[in-house]
């Protein structure tokens, strides 16, 4: 399996096969997602599509790659087709809202959910004569002039006929109904040379790849005689992948050199192709002189474009070596701009070796609009490394940084989705080095972004609002509850005197004033008295239940975030002076039992320990000692 690292489709047919036998080997499922991102490399949403499907951690390994491999067909840039909006092209892909934007003819930037968009459209392959037609009508119609059979061959899918009734539909815009009997003639005259059978059907032509076109090229004679320059690319490539005998050298880098002059061809497909000639034959001068001249007009983003579409890593190595040898810039140009992070971390690698890297680093930090996507890359790599990284000078602008991303609408959404991504990943960590290295009114206007923040719980904002009150008590005015916890017992206990007080007892103590308020003398009748001030009480008492009730949250739906004290956990902690070992379970206010060491999130000492780690220390003002965390558990009501 290993071996087959630069022929993705043949590894995960095996990783596939080797998954449904042994699903639960995490070694095996993230090396297959390697190998997904190699297959697809191309795809700027690849990393989101394998987060989405998550492969590593799904119950069902298979399950979660038929859905990848499902979503990765609606990469922007693609085409899908719609039986009743036609053909359009995938614009974008928002994974944190389950969007998809897609460009119809008659409704550009179409939102589609995209559990319907999995099922209503239907993706369509590059060389789908669809998608040909609109990406490039001038090639087909230059087929039209020099070689009409070719235009058949192109819409014939597989062993699948076309009848001429569709293939003019299909034409429509690229050869004309007066041109068609003269194109129909040429297309009989070039049918069996393009390998196109025709049998005619009463008054209409039915078209069909005739047998030995099916068929994969096996000889260098068979390559030869393909009219189609991609197709005959595809078959050199494969040819030469399956090991090509010494004798064959000659001839294949014959049919190469003379496919390399054909327009036909993309720079992609050119650069792929140069790559294995110069494998085949080790002509290295061919190959520099070659791509100098396949490169010498692209502009700078042109050449990034190209690099970036390449689908093996060593196909993009030596090519960025090419460019980079020739232009000291490239590197940089790739650091700032492009999408794909492994060519960012090989440019990071060469411009290490120029002492100017970090001055180049400290500028993406400071701007990070400019570079939104390199400045994530950094964020992440840098806080990957190190609690306290020296590239980040004032980590309060990373945190505000990353709240913008998450929700700035005019961002892409890979921006928003890997904003997102850190922030789950670091973002504790780094508000809490925030809090450390920043001034009161600087953390005040924080806490007002994570107020009002869409994508932030209301948990993990009432755990950032107590740490920050921790370093700065006078912010805890600013900030009262609207909202507590308690354990859903507590609260059914509480709905169920509620409800005793409502349908029972102030009906009974209505009972009661009634039947007082009927011996007379109201000034002076004990029995009124008692029962107008029992209804103040049961009034009172309704009015209180029905308030904290509707200010009142199930901790049971608080996410538990392994390792760090929150609302709804029991904490193992030991006492740094006398060794004892106790547990203390952070519930509500309405669940509190001290002399279990069951308190509430609104105690003093809860406040110390809320948004602590296994290994961190605070102090209990209570028994005036300290106390080191060494587990943190998810509370159960069966504990």
């Amino acid at each position: 399996l290993l071996s087959l690292e630069d022929n993705p489709p043949e590894a995960l047919s095996i990783a596939k096969r080797m998954l449904a036998m042994d699903p639960e080997n995490m070694s095996l499922r993230k090396r297959t997602e390697g190998f997904y991102r190699n297959a697809y490399g191309t795809c700027t949403e690849t990393e989101h599509f394998l987060e989405k499907a998550n492969i590593r951690k799904s119950a069902n390994v298979l399950h979660a790659m038929d859905y990848f491999e499902q979503l990765v067909q609606f990469c922007p840039g693609s085409y899908v087709s719609h039986k009743s909006w036609g053909i359009g092209k995938v614009r974008s892909v928002d994974l944190l809202f389950g969007k998809l934007f897609v460009d119809f003819p008659t409704n550009p930037n179409h939102s589609i959910a995209l559990d319907r968009a999995l099922t209503m459209l239907e993706p369509l392959d590059k060389d789908d004569f669809t998608v040909r037609k609109i990406e490039n009508p001038s090639q087909l119609k230059k087929f039209k002039q020099e070689n009409p059979a070719e235009l058949i061959t192109m819409m014939l899918k597989g062993a699948e006929p076309l009848n001429q009734k569709r293939a003019k539909v299909l034409l429509e815009g690229i050869v004309g109904t007066d041109e068609w009997p003269l194109f129909m003639d040429r297309v009989k005259k070039g049918a069996k040379a393009a390998g196109i059978q025709l049998t005619r059907k009463g008054s209409t032509y039915l078209f069909s790849l005739s047998a030995g076109e099916e068929e994969t090229a096996s000889t260098l004679a068979t390559i030869a005689s393909i009219k189609s320059g991609s197709k005959k690319m595809k078959a050199l490539l494969h040819f030469a992948e399956e090991g090509l005998p010494p004798a064959d050298k000659q001839e294949w880098t014959h049919l190469a050199d003379k496919l390399l002059k054909n327009d036909e061809l993309t720079e992609k497909e050119r650069t792929e192709l140069l790559m294995i000639r110069k494998e085949i034959t080790g002509d290295v001068s061919h190959f520099d002189n070659s791509l100098a001249t396949l490169l010498q007009d692209l502009q700078a983003d042109k050449k990034r474009e190209l690099v970036e579409s390449l689908s093996k890593r060593k196909t993009k190595k030596a090519l960025f070596a090419h460019i980079e040898k020739n232009d000291a810039a490239f590197a940089k140009t790739i650091f700032l701009q492009t999408s794909d992070d492994w060519l960012r971390g090989h440019a990071l690698h060469i411009l290490k070796k120029n002492e100017n890297i970090h001055e180049l680093m400290n500028e993406v930090v400071r701007n990070p609009n400019k570079y939104p996507l390199c400045f994530l890359y950094l964020t992440e790599l840098l806080l990957k490394e190190s609690e306290r990284p020296t590239g980040i000078e004032k980590p309060i602008i990373v945190f505000e940084t990353l709240l913008e991303f998450m929700i700035q609408k005019e961002a892409e959404q890979k921006v928003r989705s890997r904003a997102k991504t850190i922030f789950n990943k670091f973002g504790f960590d780094l508000y809490r080095w925030t809090l450390e290295t920043s001034s009161k009114e600087e953390i005040t206007v924080l806490l007002g972004m994570v107020r009002k923040h869409p994508l932030i719980e209301s948990t993990e904002k009432t755990t950032l609002e107590k740490l920050a009150e921790s370093r700065h008590p006078s912010l805890k005015e600013k900030s009262k509850e609207s909202f507590f916890y308690a354990t859903k017992e507590a609260i059914q206990k509480k709905q169920k005197e509620l409800g005793h007080l409502v349908k029972v007892e102030i009906p009974t103590n209505s009972a009661e004033i009634g039947k007082a308020a009927r011996q007379g003398d109201l000034s002076e009748n004990f029995d009124y008295i008692s029962a107008k001030e029992k209804q103040r009480k049961l009034i009172d008492r309704v009015n209180m239940l029905k308030k904290e009730l509707s200010q009142v949250q199930p901790l049971e739906a608080v996410a538990f975030t392994e390792g760090m004290a929150a609302v709804g956990t029991r904490i193992t902690v030991k006492s740094k002076g006398t060794g004892e070992v106790r547990d203390i379970t952070i519930l509500g206010p309405w669940d509190t039992i001290p002399d279990q060491n069951i308190i509430s999130h609104t105690a003093s000492l809860a406040q110390e320990i809320l948004g602590k780690k296994v290994g961190e220390a605070f102090f209990d003002s209570f028994h005036s000692e300290h106390l080191e965390i060494l587990k943190v558990s998810k509370y159960s009501s069966h504990q």
